[in-house]
């Protein structure tokens, strides 16, 4: 049997793991040993910080202002045409007459409503209340 290798025995005292474990992972008394693993520590945090994820990105600033500003003019101009349907639509409900003919005519003449869509919304639109 080897001393490293500690089997579990109930009748062993644990004073004695006690023991065992802190001669096997007892820190090295050389200080040649510190002063190496202090090197080694920094090499690898100062070659870390020389190739660290971060540093990639000042190169994509030019890149990601661009895709900014497609990304504000996509929407500007999605949201003109909702702006301008609303508006539309609006001043339709506005001027018109309340009638339920009426009010098909303004559900089937709003942009980007198909023809089931109209239907639904006239049908909603003049359900009788029920209260």
């Amino acid at each position: 049997m080897s001393d490293d290798i500690l089997l579990f025995d109930p009748d062993r005292n644990d004073d004695d793991a006690i023991r065992a474990l802190r001669t096997m992972y007892a820190a090295p008394d050389d200080p040649k040993y510190w002063d190496g693993l202090h090197s080694r520590v920094m090499n690898y945090v100062l070659a870390a910080e020389a190739g660290a994820w971060w540093t990639a990105f000042p190169s994509w600033k030019r890149l990601g202002a661009v895709a900014a500003v497609l990304a504000l003019i996509a929407v500007g101009l999605g949201t003109q045409d909702d702006l301008e349907a609303e508006t539309r639509a609006t001043y339709e409900s506005i001027l018109e007459d309340t009638t339920p003919n009426g009010s098909y005519e303004r559900a089937t003449r709003t942009a980007g409503l198909s023809e089931s869509e109209a239907m639904f919304r006239y049908v909603i639109a003049t359900e009788p209340d029920r209260s």
